[in-house]
């Protein structure tokens, strides 16, 4: 289907091309009956270059804009927010007023100077590690300070020779071009847009949040650098994160040649191997509630599947080891603030945690997470309105796999509909959908029943048992205790950062009083206090 309007997309640009060549066509043709030669003089020297040129900055502003507003999850974003058009702008009227420059390719030279600077100067305001919401407030400020200097300049210039071919460029003019220069625009050009297109996948990760584009394996703070400069040809590992979060500094691990040259860092990397290869067993059996039945699980039952060590957030988690086994249905539970989500971050790879993470004795971070895990936030918005099946397909999962989650959460009625015309709980059930997708080891979801009705909870709740019972982890952040005692294995109660109970749920139910303020009694949960 893709394929399909690609190929018609292309078809009708190449139509439109030739149209523009030979429109008129009634005065082309009478010139080219009398004069042959003048006639494709015409349309190699005049029209092709131009032709050419608008094609070509077209392309490059169509695919900055459509990659800024995907940054900025906004159809009115476009690339003068970051400033540098307007940083761009005010180069070309220097190199024409101050310096005398009037030629295509110095008004050229001077853009991409002013473009420069006005990145510096965004980069020197808003900081490398900016939000998006501060690169788009920094961005707006030099965009309205270098558009007022333009003004400025192009209102003081002595010559109006100057300022008519300064405003002519400003205005994108397209005379005087030739076929070498039409060639120069369109080599970076095209670099530009087949980086842009490799940062595709990033940017429509952007739809459900910077949070899952994390889990995902975008690295969102280069990415985001990365549109805002044009220069992801000079990093291009801006839009992909192939190794772990973060060490016991909070910076990027960056490989295993990396984790060498620190001193020690080859006999680290030598014992992180080994513990790589080893399976943990289990030594005793365990007495576990599934579904209000209890099941003795014999030693050996289930085998870890993911190990977590030293795992802590600055500020949110202090440092903890996890372990859950194939077949474990664990539920975060914990007062508002208390640290599950932060938990659900760190095992995802949100927020540069420092510690390791395996799965399946695979570090996610250094071959992808794809197959891994998936993450679902607590959050149920999407940017864009987005028919609900290709939500479903963010995540990179086949289209056997999409099915499969539509299936599971029984949306194929509500697979062709947009997301904005959704309620709040159906698009619940889609978002977990494409945390489904793709069968991954782990599930990390955070807050799954929130906004569904009671049927739906116990139908999800169901689900995830099955999902379980199929060999996979979960871990999943609640706040029904009941429901959380009823389906889960285990429970891990978290408070101020740091997990004050961790074990089966008739047990660790017994702290929610010291934890919650709250105790069961006749009616139901009650306040202790």
């Amino acid at each position: 289907m893709r394929r399909g309007l690609w190929a018609l997309l292309c078809t009708a640009l190449a139509l439109l091309f030739a149209l523009s060549l030979l429109t008129p066509w009634g005065a082309l043709a009478a010139l080219y009956g009398e004069d042959r030669g003048l006639a494709l003089l015409l349309l190699q020297e005049l029209r092709l270059p131009r032709a050419l040129l608008a094609l070509t900055y077209g392309a490059m502003l169509g695919a900055s804009g459509a990659a800024i507003q995907g940054l900025f999850a906004n159809p009115l974003a476009s690339p003068d927010l970051t400033g540098t058009t307007s940083g761009a702008a005010l180069g070309a009227v220097v190199s024409a007023y101050l310096l005398g420059f009037t030629g295509p390719l110095a008004l050229s030279a001077g853009a991409v100077a002013g473009a420069l600077g006005a990145l510096l100067l965004l980069l020197a305001l808003a900081g490398p590690r900016a939000e998006t919401a501060t690169l788009l407030l920094s961005g707006l400020a030099i965009s309205a300070l270098a558009g007022a200097l333009t003004t400025l300049a192009l209102a003081l210039a002595p010559s109006p020779f100057a300022f008519y071919d300064a405003y002519d460029w400003l205005m994108g003019s397209l005379i005087d071009r030739s076929l070498e220069q039409a060639a120069f625009a369109a080599l970076p050009a095209l670099l530009c847009l087949a980086l842009l297109a490799r940062m595709g996948r990033g940017l429509d990760a952007l739809t459900l949040g910077e949070e899952v584009a994390q889990s995902l394996g975008h690295d969102v703070r280069r990415m985001r650098l990365a549109v805002v400069t044009g220069c992801a040809d000079l990093c291009p590992a801006a839009y992909r994160r192939p190794s772990r979060p973060g060490g016991a500094s909070g910076g990027g691990d960056r490989g295993r040649a990396a984790a060498c040259r620190r001193p020690g860092g080859a006999k680290r990397t030598a014992r992180s191997d080994a513990a790589d290869r080893r399976r943990d067993g289990t030594s005793g059996g365990a007495l576990l509630p599934v579904d209000g039945r209890a099941y003795a699980l014999a030693a050996g039952a289930m085998s870890a599947l993911v190990t977590a060590r030293g795992l802590a957030l600055a500020k949110r988690l202090a440092p903890l080891d996890l372990e859950l086994r194939a077949g474990e249905l664990a539920c975060l539970i914990g007062p508002n603030g208390s640290g599950k989500t932060s938990l659900l971050h760190a095992v995802a790879g949100i927020g540069s945690p420092s510690g390791e993470v395996r799965i399946d004795g695979t570090d996610p971070w250094r071959v992808g997470p794809q197959g891994l895990l998936s993450y679902l936030p607590a959050t149920r918005e999407v940017s864009w309105p987005m028919l609900a099946r290709d939500v479903v397909a963010l995540g990179g999962a086949s289209a056997a796999e999409v099915g499969e989650a539509i299936a599971l959460l029984d949306l194929d009625a509500l697979a062709g509909r947009r997301m904005d015309r959704l309620s709040t709980g159906e698009r619940s059930r889609v978002l977990i959908a494409r945390a489904l997708a793709g069968r991954p080891k782990l599930l990390l979801l955070d807050e799954p029943t929130a906004n569904l009705d009671p049927l739906w909870q116990l139908k999800l709740m169901g689900t995830l048992r099955r999902l379980a019972s199929d060999g996979r982890a979960l871990l999943v952040a609640m706040h029904d205790l009941d429901l959380a005692g009823r389906f889960a294995d285990r429970l891990i109660l978290m408070d101020s950062g740091r997990v004050a109970a961790d074990g089966a749920p008739r047990e660790v139910l017994i702290e929610v009083e010291r934890v919650f303020g709250i105790r069961r009694g006749p009616e139901g949960w009650t306040a202790a206090y």
